[in-house]
């Protein structure tokens, strides 16, 4: 659920823009189906990133098994944009068990792509935000990350 709480804090960093305005991740991020939001491969996109679907499940790591192995093009198993989730990249070291049809991560990768097009500078705003929030120390895991400086 920590997981959860940061992606949430992400999507809420705003930067200030001209006329007293401000740009947040939606205004930044690469959309590759127009109206749709935006594309972040993360795992919590098995539950189209709605907290009360995650809530909901009872068996978290049999549904992200069968997402990566059965059902895969279901509609309950593509992310927020309707696309498959590839499982490689959202989930590091990944151990699936065949006996009980259940899958673990020893890492969970969460992936924000940038626009790199007139907005730039506000880019480079919202980067400095997120990598004030991805550095805080966290008590049950640690955060590494990459964040390639925008120019």
């Amino acid at each position: 659920m920590e997981l959860f709480a940061i992606q949430q804090e992400i999507a809420q960093i705003q930067v200030p823009a001209v006329n007293n305005t401000y740009l947040t991740l939606q205004d930044l991020c690469y959309s590759p189906i127009p109206l749709k939001g935006c594309l972040i491969q993360s795992p919590l996109e098995f539950w189209q990133t709605n907290y009360d679907s995650l809530v909901a499940d009872d068996n978290v790591q049999q549904k992200v098994y069968r997402c990566t192995h059965t059902d895969s093009l279901k509609d309950e198993c593509r992310s927020s944009l309707g696309i498959p989730i590839v499982y490689k990249q959202v989930m590091g070291s990944s151990i699936f068990s065949e006996n009980s049809t259940t899958a673990e991560a020893k890492a969970l990768l969460v992936t924000y792509l940038l626009n790199n097009n007139d907005t730039v500078e506000y880019a480079k705003l919202w980067e400095a935000k997120f990598i004030e929030i991805v550095n805080r120390p966290r008590e049950h895991f640690n955060i590494y990350f990459s964040s390639e400086v925008l120019y």
